[in-house]
């Protein structure tokens, strides 16, 4: 079984390269939980704290898990997915403002006419899977 620990503490130092992202990853509370005590948190713990969002139990349970990841990555058009990932980087932690809505209008507006959107709207309406889609994604092991 999978366990997480944060041991800085433990050598004599803090874990400041890390701070940033176990905080906002798993909230002030959690982090300074895992980060003051060095606990030795189990897999089951870290799901519910947020540090990990699955757990397979085996290693076969978790190839098949990437497997499923990759077709449902497979089905993505990659320029719409960096977008994505952009866009909840840029929106995380901030309150929703007349500002922020502006912004992902024109994200959208933006996007909406990029190559990529116009040929998956394409293929939806004619019911073939867009190009990106042709090639599965494969796992590398």
């Amino acid at each position: 079984t999978a366990r997480f620990v944060v041991s800085e503490t433990k050598l004599g130092v803090c874990p400041a390269t890390i701070v940033p992202v176990v905080v906002s990853k798993i909230g002030a509370s959690n982090a300074k939980r895992v980060m003051c005590t060095a606990e030795n948190v189990s897999a089951e713990l870290a799901k519910e704290m947020g540090l990990v969002t699955e757990i397979v139990n085996s290693t076969d349970d978790f190839s098949q898990f990437v497997e499923t990841i990759c077709d449902k990555i497979t089905l993505c058009a990659p320029l719409a997915s960096a977008r994505s990932k952009r866009l909840v980087q840029n929106v995380s932690s901030r309150p929703l403002t007349l500002k922020l809505i502006a912004y992902t209008g024109g994200e959208l507006a933006d996007v909406r006419i990029s190559d990529e959107a116009v040929k998956g709207m394409v293929a939806v309406q004619a019911k073939v899977k867009p190009f990106w889609a042709e090639v599965p994604i494969k796992p590398l092991y």
